[in-house]
């Protein structure tokens, strides 16, 4: 019974470590892609899209 609950504890450890690795990378990718369109927006002729960026 008890390594059972060892094993288990394990499992849950590892999918959070997992699951928290994926949630810094996508947050990461969000903040890269949000920065690269406010780049390109600046980078425009029109002044509503620079006032935007």
């Amino acid at each position: 019974m008890l390594v059972v609950s060892v094993g288990g504890a394990i499992v849950v450890a590892i999918s959070l470590l997992y699951t928290a690795r994926n949630y810094r990378l996508s947050h990461r990718g969000q903040v890269t892609d949000r920065f690269t369109k406010a780049l390109e927006r600046l980078s425009t002729e029109d002044i509503d899209a620079r006032l935007g960026g």
